[in-house]
């Protein structure tokens, strides 16, 4: 009885050991520019963000990502719901590795991504300038009231 008691926590112990560092190694984000709409599929997130709804984009190194409320975080990405001083509660779905993300502020919301490298990332952010129709909603790396605002 008591051999079948060991096998079974030792394979129980086994089980949990592959699911945590399965947990700990798994994450995607991707992010497509519809005809109408910015869609941003991530592990355990999916987020739509209709252009017409978006009234500001900026391109960042400098991010505090901040807390996350709900979600995925391990080695690899940060995906889900987060909150931090500058943002309140927002959306994340980033590569850890990656230096760099692109912050899309829409009329009640605010979406934080990046793809696998800094140079897709520029590449989608480039592409989304072009799909949104007031330029003057866009900066990259300067300060503005909404920054100085939030950090007064």
């Amino acid at each position: 009885k008591r051999r079948i008691m060991a096998t079974i926590c030792v394979v129980a112990i086994a089980v949990i050991l592959i699911f945590v560092a399965w947990m700990m190694t798994i994450g995607n984000i991707s992010a497509t520019l519809n005809d109408d709409s910015l869609s941003i599929d991530a592990t355990l997130m999916h987020e739509d963000v209709d252009y017409g709804d978006i009234t500001y984009v900026e391109i960042r190194t400098d991010m505090d990502y901040g807390d996350r409320v709900g979600g995925l975080g391990n080695s690899k990405v940060l995906t889900g719901n987060f909150r931090n001083d500058e943002f309140g509660k927002y959306r994340l779905a980033v590569w850890k590795d990656v230096n760099g993300c692109i912050v899309v502020h829409t009329t009640g919301k605010t979406v934080v991504f990046n793809l696998e490298s800094m140079n897709t990332t520029r590449a989608i952010y480039e592409d989304l300038l072009e799909r949104i129709d007031d330029a003057s909603m866009v900066s990259i790396q300067k300060p503005d009231l909404y920054h100085l605002h939030t950090t007064i």
